[in-house]
Formats: structure tokens, C-alpha cells, sequence
């Protein structure tokens, strides 16, 4: 009786440690391996749904994310966490007080011929 109530309650917390595990570990493999690499979108987004996840369970669950990407551009190839950065920092300033539940939602796009970014003189 006593080993089926500690078995049932500790399944979601072993169940939490083993998503943690799995996501630090995946994350370590793609940072080390090439860790100057051109990759491709794809490869990308699925390294920072492991990085979200880690933050998610770091969190304790205190937001939601979504990455969405528009359809043809998962083969374009960028730099290695290039990306990461500006989650991280969506994470840390934009539900830095909230008391609630937060959702950001970031959509990488096509670039367009039409799309500069100048400095200013």
C-alpha cells in the first residue's frame, strides 16, 4: 500500500526530471556539435522547443509558447542560435512581475527583397 501511494505520487515529478534531463541533454548535444554551424530553420526550431521546454519546467510551468513558422521557410539555413537569444529574453523581460499565466508569440519569416535593416548616421 505504502510503495503504490509513493509510486503514484512521485510518477509526475520522476516523469519532470526525466523531460529535464532529455531536453538539458539535447540542448548540450546541439550547442557542442559544430558549435559555429550554418543549420537549418527546422533544426533550429527544434533545438528552442528543447529550450523551451528546460525553461518551462525551470518556470514551473508559468507560460506557454508556441512557435509557428510560415510554410517553405523551415529549409532556409542561419546561424547556429542565432534565435535564442531573443527568447530567452522574451522569457526573462517580458514576464518578469507577471503574476499570471504569459503566452509570446514569435513567427520567423520570410525575408523579403524589400526588407532592409539601415543604421542611422
Amino acid at each position: 500500500m505504502l510503495i503504490s501511494f509513493l509510486v503514484t505520487s512521485l510518477a509526475p515529478i520522476i516523469y519532470e526530471i526525466s523531460n529535464a534531463i532529455g531536453a538539458l541533454a539535447a540542448i548540450l548535444r546541439y550547442g557542442v556539435h559544430n558549435s559555429n554551424g550554418i543549420v537549418t530553420i527546422k533544426e533550429e526550431i527544434d533545438w528552442m522547443n528543447q529550450y523551451l521546454t528546460l525553461q518551462k519546467i525551470r518556470l514551473k510551468n508559468s507560460f506557454q509558447s508556441e512557435i509557428s513558422v510560415e510554410p517553405g521557410i523551415e529549409p532556409a539555413r542561419i546561424h547556429k542560435m542565432l534565435l535564442q537569444p531573443f527568447v530567452e529574453n522574451a522569457i526573462i523581460h517580458g514576464f518578469e512581475g507577471a503574476q499570471r499565466c504569459g503566452r509570446r508569440r514569435k513567427t520567423p519569416m520570410k525575408p523579403r527583397a524589400s526588407r532592409s535593416i539601415a543604421r542611422k548616421r
